[in-house]
């Protein structure tokens, strides 16, 4: 077991160190603190930095970029957060809108496993049953775990109250491979992120 697991971890890393990392770049509005780049108004405070989604469902790293974001309300009133208030842009000025979290919690239901059913009916027994019914827990226990991590990492939109926070993981479709810079944007702030070099 301790073996698979450091198999595991040891994939996760070369995996890891292929994948483009963009970094926040200071400017006169923005501060960087460690991997994230800052903006502070009247109104809000704004973080993000370009994070991995290191959860399940690990397949969102195949179609998706993640950033995280921390986003604290300094006003007196209510702040109103969506989704499309989230907005990022690659170097050649195209705009990728942020996954909504309903549209993510339907990528992560369990496809329906008929197979066993359809030989069941037709009389054939080409499946071992209690392999399919180990195949079904499985995938019943991955759906879980998945709609688990999404409600307790992915950043939860809504009503902000003063001096309250949010944070969690945005999704953006992903960006062209070469890529070299792009904006994260939360309504009129935005923080401006570059590829980092690969070192030779």
């Amino acid at each position: 077991m301790k073996k698979k697991l450091l198999y595991l971890g040891l994939i996760a890393t070369l995996f890891l160190g292929c994948t483009a990392k963009y970094m926040p770049i200071p400017s006169s509005q923005v501060v960087i603190s460690e991997y994230l780049g800052i903006v502070n108004t009247p109104e809000y405070q704004f973080a993000a930095e370009n994070r991995y989604w290191s959860y399940e469902p690990d397949e969102f790293s195949e179609y998706f970029i993640s950033f995280y974001v921390v986003l604290r309300n300094r006003s007196e009133s209510n702040l109103q957060v969506s989704s499309a208030d989230f907005v990022l842009i690659d170097e050649a000025g195209n705009q990728f809108d942020a996954i909504p979290n309903d549209y993510l919690e339907r990528l992560t239901e369990p496809s329906q496993l008929e197979l066993y059913n359809d030989s069941t009916l037709n009389g054939s027994h080409f499946f071992d049953e209690d392999e399919v019914l180990h195949e079904e827990q499985s995938s019943l226990e991955k759906w879980q775990k998945a709609r688990e991590n999404l409600i307790r990492y992915v950043f939860r939109y809504g009503e902000l109250r003063p001096g309250a926070r949010k944070s969690g993981y945005l999704f953006f479709p992903k960006m062209s491979e070469r890529n070299q810079s792009c904006r994260v944007i939360y309504k009129e702030s935005e923080i401006e992120f570059s590829k980092l070099k690969d070192k030779k």
